[in-house]
């Protein structure tokens, strides 16, 4: 069994790479089943591959090395639905997500940010979380407004991101 990190009413979430080094072939397969072209379609470009076929466990490697991967399962189907990635810098982290098509519009996505932002609470390492979206991904938009992210301006070239901050008090 995979340790808990921490959890929600209906989500428990988990290290992707304890998943990965325990079960590979089962966390593999999520990743094939979830990433699909629309879930793909506001992701970064170099993510863009994994829709491919066999480039499964290439994606999910890059993304253990890039960041601290934690799964998102659903308690009662116990299957992975979907991923939070997170790349820590002090007390700052940048965060993204990701959902399969068959758990959007269903609550998952406040859920899992909302327990992202109290196990941050809780233990004190986090103060600020930014996430970047891009500017047609309007569900996402929504999705970092109802959980409290405001939207910052940003110091980039690229005008199809935009980027949104939380503080996290205790």
């Amino acid at each position: 069994m995979i340790p808990t990190l921490f959890e929600s009413n209906r989500l428990t979430f988990r290290s992707a790479e304890t998943y990965f080094n325990n079960m590979p072939k089962q966390i593999i397969s999520y990743v094939g089943l979830l990433l699909t072209d629309n879930v793909l379609k506001t992701l970064p470009q170099n993510w863009q591959a994994a829709s491919q076929t066999g480039s499964e466990e290439k994606w999910l490697v890059e993304q253990l090395n890039a960041s601290l991967l934690i799964t998102i399962e659903c308690k009662k189907s116990l299957d992975i639905i979907g991923f939070i990635f997170i790349h820590p810098d002090n007390k700052n982290a940048q965060i993204g997500y990701l959902l399969g098509e068959p758990y959007w519009h269903k609550g998952y996505g406040s859920e899992a940010l909302e327990a992202l932002v109290q196990y941050y609470q809780k233990s004190g390492v986090i103060k600020v979380l930014h996430a970047g979206v891009s500017a047609e991904h309007f569900a996402s938009i929504k999705l970092l407004e109802k959980v409290g992210f405001t939207r910052v301006e940003a110091d980039c070239n690229n005008s199809n991101n935009v980027m949104y901050m939380l503080t996290i008090s205790k």
